[in-house]
């Protein structure tokens, strides 16, 4: 993103596989799809919080409400509500994974919504907490059960983990080899590519990054647009950046 996080989140493109059937959830990933519309964000949360207090235990509904948190959060410049909506997706996450846990998308909606709290929590606090154990519990578990969720969304939170850990376990080399994996398979994933721009940067290779940035704004909206529309906003910064490392 284009802040550093204390852990990843997350990070990620947010369409996920695993999706259920009818014609009710159809409606609501449809309005998921339309999320960054006027209005339709709202819409899509309090049509999920009726379902559950409706029943309460569809895992189906639950997951669908952290992911929604986890979208809110993502992009949330204050960093006490980052950490209430972070928070609160994480618990949806958590029992969506109770509920179903030979499904991924629980534990990976908890996992990339505990790195969007520890991120408006501060790194310092985010390790005090111990939210690196319990990210990484979880993320493990849903590569485990579906890596390749979400385009690759489970991989690339590890690998933003990798990266945004403090030395020594910092580790720009996993994070690449993950980055790019992802991306041999899934080359319209922004997140991943936006990722390995920051990375570039971080390692001195301003022009490396630059032609990362180039490729997320060539990248034509398909599966996702507002994730999408989101990371190619956030690109400028680091453009920009290259730009000013390459005068």
């Amino acid at each position: 993103m284009q802040r550093a996080l204390v852990l990843p989140l997350l990070c990620l493109s947010l369409t996920a596989t695993g999706a259920g059937t009818g014609d009710g959830l159809a409606e609501l990933d449809a309005l998921f799809a339309r999320r960054d519309e006027a209005g339709r964000l709202e819409e899509l949360e309090q049509r999920l919080r009726d379902e559950l207090r409706a029943q309460p235990d569809s895992f189906e509904h639950v997951w669908r409400l952290s992911r929604v948190l986890y979208w809110q959060a993502d992009a949330m410049p204050d960093k006490a509500e980052k950490k209430r909506l972070g928070y609160e997706g994480w618990q949806y996450g958590d029992r969506a994974a109770r509920l179903n846990p030979k499904r991924a998308e629980g534990h990976y909606y908890a996992a990339i919504c505990i790195g969007v709290y520890g991120d408006g929590a501060g790194l310092f606090a985010a390790l005090a907490e111990g939210l690196e154990g319990k990210f990484l519990e979880r993320i493990d578990r849903a590569i485990g059960l579906d890596a390749w969720l979400d385009r690759g969304g489970p991989l690339v939170a590890r690998g933003r983990y990798h990266f945004s850990m403090p030395w020594p376990k910092r580790d720009n080399r996993r994070a690449r080899e993950l980055y790019e994996y992802v991306l041999a398979r899934h080359p319209g994933n922004v997140r991943a590519r936006y990722y390995l721009a920051q990375l570039e940067l971080r390692e001195g290779n301003p022009r490396a990054a630059r032609e990362a940035i180039a490729k997320v704004q060539a990248t034509p909206e398909s599966s996702d647009p507002p994730e999408e529309r989101r990371i190619k906003s956030w690109s400028e910064r680091v453009r920009n950046e290259a730009e000013r490392a390459l005068r």
